[in-house]
């Protein structure tokens, strides 16, 4: 064989080995996804309003929420870089609302809580960085009210029982900006804590021409808990509170209430804050 056909042959061969060792050293991107499940066998939630009737504001506790649940998926790459999906979902059970010593009604006060998370550890600390969006939808069923004694069901178009026909509800939306941390202590037994805060704002503000600034929310929440290659389970508890602004003017919304209720009967107001706290088990499988 000719020298040079010889070479070339060689230059050939060597372009074509220096292509797969350039990308056969490029490491394929590892993904790697985890779904986690939780339950709140105990759970409450707190809310109050603010207006500028002081006589009228609301008082509610519900100490019956275990229905509340959490959930989250994760998807990691390139050295435990992550982004996570989470919905929180508060019960639905209904407790005793008092609107200062002029009436009581039964309510049902829901939340979801949607939120889409970046995070990615902090120098050699054992900790992550967190920031996102979320968006907070709270729910207010009213029913059964009572005005200074009397029912005033009728003056409403509720039934007899009190079971609302489409129901008495308002809602309250807000966009959220939040920023936090994530700690972990220990591999296969761990302690690991979280905090959140953020800003909220009501992008309908921005229509009207005013500022969408609406409120805060923060969350904490910490978890002891075992972890193997694949499962991880957990007992922590959990801690969400949001104050948000509504529509509704300074001193609140209220519904015709017939003669019974000569001042109406109150069912929203500018300001509310709402406070969700529990017991959280929860369980997660890597796949």
């Amino acid at each position: 064989m000719p020298p040079s056909h010889f070479c070339g042959s060689k230059s050939a061969l060597n372009s074509r080995l220096g292509i797969l060792l350039l990308f056969g050293s490029t490491p394929a991107l590892a993904l790697q996804t985890e779904l986690q499940l939780g339950y709140a066998p105990y759970g409450e939630v707190r809310y109050r309003s603010f207006g500028k009737n002081s006589q009228r504001l609301s008082q509610y506790k519900n100490y019956n929420q275990n229905k509340s649940l959490r959930a989250r998926l994760l998807l990691s790459w390139e050295e435990e870089k992550s982004l996570e999906l989470r919905l929180l979902e508060s019960g639905r059970s209904f407790a005793t609302e008092r609107v200062g010593d002029y009436q009581t009604d039964q309510m049902s006060q829901s939340m979801e809580n949607l939120s889409l998370l970046y995070s990615q550890p902090l120098a050699e600390w054992p900790l992550r960085w967190l920031a996102g969006v979320q968006w907070i939808k709270e729910q207010w069923e009213r029913t059964r009210f009572i005005v200074q004694g009397n029912s005033v069901d009728s003056a409403l178009d509720l039934s007899s029982e009190g079971k609302p026909q489409g129901g008495l509800r308002e809602e309250l939306s807000n966009l959220g900006l939040p920023l936090g941390a994530r700690m972990r202590w220990g591999r296969t037994f761990f302690l690991e804590g979280e905090a959140l805060w953020g800003f909220l704002l009501d992008p309908s503000d921005i229509f009207l021409g005013s500022a969408p600034y609406s409120g805060f929310s923060y969350d904490l929440e910490i978890a002891l808990g075992w972890e193997s290659p694949k499962w991880r389970i957990s007992l922590g508890a959990l801690r969400h509170f949001h104050h948000m602004a509504s529509p509704a003017s300074s001193e609140g919304k209220k519904l015709e209430g017939g003669t019974l209720a000569p001042e109406g009967v109150w069912v929203a107001w500018p300001e509310n804050e709402t406070l969700f706290q529990g017991i959280l088990l929860q369980a997660a499988y890597r796949f």
